[in-house]
Order: structure tokens, then sequence, then C-alpha cells
């Protein structure tokens, strides 16, 4: 798996969500489309609602909640807006990125 979150604080919000913060290594390979990100055993919940992630590298990381995938997102020398990344190797730029992610998940009831 390319993404292994860690979660550095997680608290309970009114409404039955949870917010959790925390950091996300890149490590291996990308799959065009994006990579899954598990929060399994993280957070008091297995329902993901929304992932917000960025970094300090100059990678766009966008969440596709309808598939589960993170995608990661590159200027493109053609001039387009953002390129994704094409499947193979993690650049360093990725792996050795401050990735960062604020999520919110359904409480446990």
């Amino acid at each position: 798996m390319a993404f292994t979150p860690t979660v550095d604080t997680e608290h309970a919000l009114e409404g039955g969500l949870i917010l959790a913060r925390g950091s996300i290594a890149a490590s291996g390979n990308y799959a065009s489309g994006g990579d899954p990100v598990s929060f399994a055993g993280l957070v008091k919940s297995t329902t993901l609602y929304d992932l917000f992630v960025s970094g300090m590298a100059g990678y766009v990381y966008q969440w596709d909640q309808a598939n589960a995938l993170l995608l990661v997102f590159e200027a493109g020398a053609d001039g387009a807006p953002l390129d994704e990344l094409g499947a193979g190797a993690l650049p360093a730029g990725v792996t050795g990125d401050g990735i960062r992610y604020v999520a919110y998940f359904k409480k446990f009831l």
C-alpha cells in the first residue's frame, strides 16, 4: 500500500462525528486512479465521511470519496492544470513530503 496514515489526535464532535488529524507516510508504488488509505484500527469508526489532505512539496492530494482512493497530482509540463501521477514508484517528492490530513468519520453509537 502506498499510503499509511498515523492518527495524532481524535476528537468526538456533536452530530455523531469524529474528527481525526494526523500524517500520511507514502512509500512503494502508486496505481493509476489512486491508492486506498486504511484507517482500520486507528479510529473508533469504520465509516470515513471525508478526508482533506495537503503536503508541502508542491504535489496536490485529492480524496476520491466515491472510490475511496487517494489521488496524487503534479504540474504537467504540457501546461495542463494538473496531471495525475503515472503508475509506478512514487517519486521522492511524494515519499519525502510532509503529508497531513483532517478526516471526518461517523462515530460508533
